[in-house]
């Protein structure tokens, strides 16, 4: 028999102590067998493989009334004592499995004049029971991938309306911009409109100056025309 160490732990406060061996049967199976201490009983699991699957499964629960009825673990007070003893044993390597019909008999060998062994019968599990956790697991797969879905798709409406927000920011943003461009534009628009105006006033005032000077250019040309005629005439006289 092959000791495998496994240290010890407590699982959701149901397993105090855990230890596993690897044991040759009367058929020459290789069988794991695994004992835990589960503060009111005692389990223990064994299981072999054939062509890298689990050919056989085999599990029972062991309780102190029932462990007791040994006279050899009689002398234990507890379950703790009763599991200590029993890895003791265990790992003296001594231990055999014999294959039987939906069953396997564990026995281990004591060194005592008047018990010989202690004999623990496992049975097979259930293989309709082994499917149906199966089954119940698959289904909680199922609807663990469907809120999954569900959680996928909730997440892509969120992100389609963060996108949705964001295209509008984007576009009153915009259209704000465009308001203001508008306003600008309108204002500047005005300022230019002003600015011809003035400029037409500026023209038309520029034009009556120009057209008085030029009257007066030609008030003082006939002036001086109707100076020299007369200069002329008296020269005649």
């Amino acid at each position: 028999m092959e000791k495998i160490e496994a240290s010890k732990q407590t699982i959701k406060g149901e397993i105090k102590s855990i230890k596993s061996y690897i044991i040759i049967s009367d058929k020459n199976n290789i069988f794991y067998l695994t004992i835990q201490n589960q503060f009111s009983i005692i389990n223990m699991t064994s299981y072999y493989y054939q062509d890298n699957i689990i050919k056989y499964n085999y599990e029972k629960e062991f309780k102190l009334e029932e462990l007791k009825e040994n006279k050899y673990l009689n002398l234990c007070d507890n379950i703790d004592e009763i599991y200590n003893e029993l890895i003791n044993l265990l790992n003296k390597n001594k231990s055999k499995i014999i294959e039987g019909n939906n069953k396997i008999d564990l026995n281990i060998p004591i060194d005592n004049l008047k018990i010989k062994e202690i004999k623990f019968s496992i049975n097979e599990k259930n293989k309709f029971s082994i499917i149906s956790k199966l089954k119940k697991k698959m289904k909680n797969l199922k609807e663990d991938n469907r809120n999954l879905r569900e959680e996928i798709k909730y997440l892509k409406e969120e992100i389609n309306k963060l996108k949705e927000d964001n295209n509008n920011k984007k576009n009153n943003n915009i259209k704000e911009e465009i308001s203001n461009l508008k306003e600008d534009l309108k204002e500047e628009m005005d300022n230019i409109k002003e600015e011809i105006n003035n400029i037409k006033k500026n023209n038309n005032n520029l034009k009556e100056d120009n057209k008085l000077i030029n009257n007066r250019i030609r008030i003082l040309d006939e002036y001086k025309l109707n100076e020299k005629i007369e200069i002329n005439l008296y020269e005649i006289y």
